[in-house]
């Protein structure tokens, strides 16, 4: 068993980089545990954040409602393109 210890999830990231008069509303909570399920797909395959990964449309895929696990297939393809 490895030492490393995972990063925080996604959205404890985001959270903490947010202002602190910022909130967030239903919508934007599904969507940063859509991220970080999305992000846990890639890290499992890439050990690799997304943040460290080119852009991909997230917000959109989200909103059409693509799966997370859909959008991480994606990302892990993409970041073989590199």
């Amino acid at each position: 068993m490895s030492n490393q210890s995972n990063p925080p999830p996604y959205i404890i990231r985001c959270i903490r980089k947010s202002r602190k008069h910022e909130s967030f509303n239903q919508e934007d909570i599904q969507f940063l545990n859509w991220m970080t399920e999305v992000e846990n797909n890639v890290y499992d395959k890439l050990k690799i954040l997304l943040d460290e990964l080119p852009d991909e449309p997230y917000r959109s895929s989200f909103e059409d409602g693509m799966m997370a696990q859909d959008m991480a297939r994606i990302v892990v393809r993409n970041a073989f393109i590199l």
